[in-house]
């Protein structure tokens, strides 16, 4: 229950702790080979080149963690369950960024079967698409979560 209270308070410096981590990540990518994501979405094609995702993304953690801190020094206070799923997804969403290959899944039991390939084989390309079409999905818990502490204390009269 501490824990929740803290991340809660505190939500601030476990976005710009993350942030850091993304930068670090940023940073090794520009070492290495040009790695891209590439995903679908209907007819459009995107290709983005990882080290300036990653450093986008590090950006808005940062951003939002400021957003946070902007709240509570202004004695704002966040709304804690919004605040904690928001923590939660965009941290938990992090991984499957930073290490696709890790939820790849190639099942050979079902290659014996007529089902095509597509259909059971996920590619760290794949992995990558998803991880951020939910990610930038679930960034609306942040916008609803500032919009209505906002209002509420507004019309709680603390001023």
């Amino acid at each position: 229950m501490r824990l929740v209270r803290f991340l809660a308070k505190k939500s601030y410096a476990v976005l710009w702790i993350f942030s850091v981590f993304l930068f670090v990540v940023y940073f090794v990518t520009l070492f290495l080979p040009e790695v891209t994501v590439d995903f679908n979405i209907y007819d459009t094609y995107f290709v983005i080149g990882s080290a300036v995702f990653f450093n986008l993304l590090a950006l808005w953690v940062g951003l939002c963690g400021l957003g946070y801190f902007v709240l509570l020094r202004y004695n704002i206070q966040p709304i804690s369950w919004l605040t904690l799923l928001h923590l939660a997804i965009t941290i938990l969403l992090l991984f499957p960024l930073c290490f696709p290959n890790m939820f790849t899944v190639i099942d050979n039991s079902t290659a014996k079967l007529n089902i095509p390939i597509t259909l059971y084989k996920l590619s760290a390309n794949n992995v990558k698409g998803m991880a951020i079409i939910m990610l930038l999905t679930s960034q609306l818990l942040y916008f609803i979560n500032i919009i209505i502490s906002i209002a509420v204390n507004m019309y709680s009269g603390k001023r």
